[in-house]
C-alpha cells in the first residue's frame, strides 16, 4: 500500500544524521520523526563513535515523545498507540545497542493533550520503556494543581517515584498478535 521500504528509511536516516553532524559543531540538533523513522535515526546515531563519546561510560540516550499534535491528527487512540509503538521500538533498539533510554514525555495538561494523572501515565507506559528513569513536562495550569503546596507536591512526587519503580520492574511480556492487530485496527480507524 505504498510507503518506504526499510532500505529507503535507513537511507533517509543516514542523510539526516549527516546533516546533523555538519551542524553539531556549531549548535544543538533535534530530530523530529515518527516511530519507525526515529528508530532508524537512533540506530544510525548510536553507531557513530561520536555519539558514544558524548554519552560517556554509562550511556543513556534521551528521546522526547510528543502527544498533542498526534491527538489532533488521529485522536486519542491513534495517538497513544503511535507513542506506545514508537517507545517500544526505541527501547528495543537502545537495548540492542547497549544504551540506556530515558524517554521525555511532552505531555499537556488535559487528557486530549497527553495529560491526566501523571503516576497513571507512567504505569501505562509499555513494559521496558521506563528503565528507572523518566522525564515529563507539566503544563503551567497543572503545576499549581499538582505542586502548589507541600503536602500535594509530596503526594504527587511520591506517586511518581513509586510508579517509576513499579514500571521499571515490570517484565516485558510476549506480544499477543491478536491484541496487536486489534490495537492497530483501532488506531487506523481513528483516521476515518
Amino acid at each position: 500500500a505504498g510507503g518506504e521500504s526499510v532500505a529507503q528509511v535507513s537511507d533517509r536516516a543516514d542523510r539526516m544524521v549527516a546533516v546533523a553532524l555538519r551542524h553539531l559543531a556549531s549548535r544543538d540538533v533535534v530530530f523530529v520523526g515518527h516511530g519507525h523513522f526515529s528508530r532508524a535515526v537512533i540506530t544510525r546515531w548510536l553507531e557513530l563513535p561520536l555519539a558514544r563519546s558524548i554519552l560517556g561510560d554509562r550511556p543513556v540516550q534521551e528521546i522526547m515523545l510528543g502527544y498533542s499534535d498526534s491527538n489532533k491528527d488521529g485522536g486519542y487512540v491513534a495517538s497513544r498507540r503511535g507513542v506506545a509503538v514508537g517507545a517500544s521500538a526505541l527501547a528495543r533498539e537502545a537495548d540492542r545497542m547497549g544504551v540506556g533510554l530515558q524517554l521525555f514525555h511532552g505531555r499537556g495538561g488535559s487528557v486530549g493533550r497527553g495529560g491526566g494523572p501523571a503516576a497513571e501515565a507512567v504505569l501505562a507506559q509499555p513494559a521496558g520503556t521506563v528503565q528507572g528513569r523518566i522525564r515529563m513536562t507539566e503544563q503551567g495550569e497543572m503545576i499549581a494543581r499538582r505542586f502548589g503546596d507541600q503536602p500535594t507536591a509530596r503526594r504527587n512526587l511520591d506517586g511518581l517515584a513509586a510508579a517509576v519503580l513499579m514500571a521499571s520492574e515490570r517484565p516485558v511480556p510476549q506480544r499477543d498478535p491478536k491484541v496487536e492487530a486489534a490495537m492497530t485496527a483501532l488506531a487506523e480507524a481513528s483516521f476515518h
